[in-house]
C-alpha cells in the first residue's frame, strides 16, 4: 500500500512538473509620463535694419528664414534680369537687393510688457547717442 501511494505520489509531481512551465511575473505598470509642461512664451528684442520691436522668441526664426528666402528670391530675380540685359547688350544698372538683417538684441523676457520696456530703454539711449553725435 505504501509503494502504491509512493508511486502516485511520483506519477502526480512528474505530471504536474511537465504541465507547469515556469512563467515570469508579469511588468510592473509604468507610471504615465507627464504631460510636458509647455513652455510659457518668452520675449524678445530684435532690430530688422534699425528699426527695433519687440517678438516673440519662438517667431523670430521662422521671422528669418522668411527674409532669407524673400531675399534670396530677389536676388534671383535680379540676377536673371542682370542676365537677360546683357544678353541682349543693354545697360543694367538697378542695384542687387540688400539682405534685411535679423538680430536678437536681448531675449528671454517673461512677460512682453517687460520686453517693451527694454525697447524703451533702447530707444532713449539710441535718441541720447544721435544727439550726441549731431553736436
Amino acid at each position: 500500500m505504501m509503494l502504491k501511494q509512493t508511486l502516485c505520489l511520483a506519477t502526480a509531481v512528474l505530471l504536474a512538473s511537465f504541465g507547469v512551465t515556469a512563467q515570469t511575473p508579469a511588468p510592473a505598470p509604468t507610471p504615465a509620463p507627464a504631460p510636458a509642461e509647455q513652455k510659457k512664451p518668452t520675449f524678445a528684442v530684435i532690430a530688422i535694419g534699425e528699426d527695433l520691436k519687440v517678438m516673440n522668441e519662438t517667431a523670430v526664426d521662422q521671422l528669418k528664414k522668411d527674409k532669407q528666402a524673400s531675399y534670396e528670391k530677389a536676388l534671383a530675380a535680379h540676377n536673371k534680369a542682370k542676365k537677360e540685359a546683357e544678353d541682349a547688350g543693354k545697360p543694367f544698372n538697378e542695384k542687387p537687393p540688400v539682405r534685411e538683417v535679423v538680430e536678437v538684441k536681448k531675449g528671454g523676457f517673461a512677460t512682453e510688457a517687460l520686453a517693451k520696456a527694454h525697447l524703451e530703454e533702447l530707444m532713449k539711449a539710441k535718441k541720447d547717442g544721435d544727439k550726441d553725435e549731431k553736436k
